[in-house]
C-alpha cells in the first residue's frame, strides 16, 4: 500500500493546490472593492466546479484505495509508524498549539474577546491530545482518556463553526465565508471517523476520503481573509489529516491472491 499511500497524499495536495488558486482568482476578480459585493463570474463557478470534482475524485479514488483488502488491522497497526513518523506528528501537534497560542494572545482585536479565547485554549488543548493520542495508540492503550484525546479536535471544529457562523450571521455575501464553514465540517467530521476508528467502528474508505477532502479544504480557505492564528490552526488540522491518511494507508496490507488468480499467473 505504501505506493497507494503516496498517490493518495499527492492527490489530496494537488487538488488542494488547484482549489488554493481558484478560490484565490475568486477572491480577486469577482468580490467589489467598495462595497464587498460578489457579482457572479466564471472564476467562482470554475472554484465551484472544482470543489464538486475533487471532491468526486478523492471519493472514488478512496473506495478504490480498499477493494479487496484484508481484515481490518488494530489501531495500534494502522496508526504505528517509526521514529520518523513520530516527529511529523509531535510537529502536527505543536504547530496546533502554537496557532492556539498565537488565538489565544491575540483575541483583544476579535469581534468576540472571550469566544476567541475559548477557541485559542480549545486549539492547545487538541494539539495536546493529539500527540497523546497517538502515542497511547502506537502503545495499544484504549481508555477513556485516549477517546477524550481524540475528540478534542472535534469539540475545537464544531465550536468553531458555530462561532464562525456568528461572525458572519449578518454577513449578506455567502460566498465569503462558505468556505470556511465546508472547510470546519469537514474538519470535524473527519476526526469523528478517527475516533471512531479507535473505538472499533471502522470506516475505512469514508474516513479516509473525509482526511483527504479536509487537507483539500484547509488548502482552499488559506485565501480567504483571517487572523493568521486561526490560518495556522488550519493548516497543522490539515497536516495531521494528511499524516493520519498516510498512516492509514500504511497500516493496511492488500488481502492474498486467491488460489485460481495465482493459478492463472
Amino acid at each position: 500500500m505504501r505506493k497507494t499511500m503516496w498517490t493518495a497524499l499527492g492527490a489530496a495536495c494537488v487538488t488542494g493546490a488547484f482549489g488554493l488558486f481558484f478560490r484565490w482568482l475568486q477572491l480577486l476578480n469577482r468580490f467589489d472593492e467598495t462595497t464587498g459585493l460578489y457579482t457572479p463570474g466564471l472564476s467562482g463557478y470554475l472554484f465551484a466546479l472544482w470543489c464538486i470534482l475533487a471532491a468526486a475524485a478523492l471519493y472514488f479514488f478512496s473506495r478504490r484505495c480498499f477493494s479487496g483488502q484484508a481484515a481490518v488491522p488494530e489501531a495500534a497497526v494502522a496508526f504505528g509508524c517509526g521514529r520518523p513518523g513520530r516527529l511529523i506528528g509531535t510537529l502536527c501537534a505543536a504547530i496546533l498549539c502554537l496557532g492556539g497560542l498565537i488565538v489565544l494572545f491575540s483575541s483583544g482585536s476579535a469581534v468576540y474577546p472571550r469566544a476567541e479565547r475559548v477557541l485559542g485554549l480549545l486549539a492547545v488543548l487538541s494539539g495536546v491530545g493529539f500527540a497523546v493520542q497517538l502515542r497511547q495508540v502506537r502503545a495499544g492503550v484504549r481508555s477513556a482518556g485516549t477517546m477524550t484525546c481524540a475528540l478534542m479536535p472535534v469539540i475545537l471544529f464544531c465550536y468553531w463553526l458555530v462561532l464562525c457562523y456568528k461572525e458572519h450571521a449578518r454577513d449578506p455575501v455567502i460566498w465569503s465565508f462558505c468556505v470556511q464553514i465546508l472547510a470546519l465540517c469537514v474538519l470535524a467530521v473527519s476526526f469523528y471517523y478517527e475516533t471512531g476508528y479507535l473505538a472499533g467502528k471502522v470506516v475505512p474508505s469514508r474516513a479516509l476520503w473525509l482526511m483527504l477532502l479536509s487537507v483539500y479544504f484547509c488548502f482552499a480557505v488559506m485565501p480567504d481573509s483571517m487572523p493568521f492564528g486561526r490560518k495556522l490552526v488550519l493548516f497543522a488540522a490539515g497536516a495531521s489529516q494528511l499524516y493520519l491518511a498516510g498512516l492509514l494507508l500504511n497500516g493496511w496490507e492488500p488481502s492474498p491472491a486467491a488460489p485460481e488468480d495465482t493459478a492463472r499467473v
